[in-house]
């Protein structure tokens, strides 16, 4: 069941949903026979950011809610950070400040954890907020060094693209390639 996860995360990176979908059943099913409440939380977390990659924001606002309910119940951070990282992303399509305070939610649990992925993706989900609410690059660059200097690549980049569309939108050429040419490089 664990190893279905892990591959069910690998083919979400990569954009395989379906295929995420059909390990995350296998786990489900395998974790139901067991009784594994632990790993049917981690399934449902994940479960929700598939369902979110695919546009099924309903689906993915019901598994994140159960999700975080048992991940805080049960102790286990990282899959309320994955939770609490998809219910940011769905209100951030209704209401920014609500999904402010998921990711900061997302952020202390993180962070008091010792959680420094999720750290990092809770701060680039911040920033990601101060820039559409106040065009604020400073909680993106601040995610986007951290994530080089971890190692988290894929992540830089992503928070690159975005800061070359503020740049851009700001009328700041030079930082907007600057950043696009590091996200190239990555």
């Amino acid at each position: 069941a664990h190893l279905h996860v892990v591959l069910a995360r690998a083919a979400d990176a990569a954009a395989r949903w379906p295929l995420a979908d059909d390990h995350l059943q296998r786990a489900r099913e395998l974790g139901q026979e067991a009784g594994d409440e632990r790993l049917l939380t981690a399934v449902d977390a994940l479960a929700a950011h598939v369902a979110m990659d695919e546009l099924r924001e309903n689906d993915a606002e019901r598994l994140a809610s159960a999700a975080v309910e048992r991940a805080e119940r049960l102790e286990l951070p990282e899959a309320a950070c994955e939770a609490l990282e998809v219910l940011g992303r769905r209100e951030r399509l209704r209401d920014l400040d609500r999904a402010a305070a998921m990711f900061e939610r997302a952020h202390t649990i993180a962070r008091d954890h010792d959680l420094p992925l999720w750290t990092m993706r809770a701060l680039h989900e911040l920033g990601t907020i101060d820039m559409l609410q106040r065009s604020s690059p400073v909680r993106l660059l601040q995610a986007s060094e951290h994530a080089y200097r971890a190692g988290a690549l894929a992540l830089a980049a992503t928070v690159d693209l975005q800061l070359v569309g503020l740049h851009a939108y700001l009328f700041e050429p030079d930082a907007a390639v600057e950043a696009g040419t590091r996200a190239i490089e990555v």
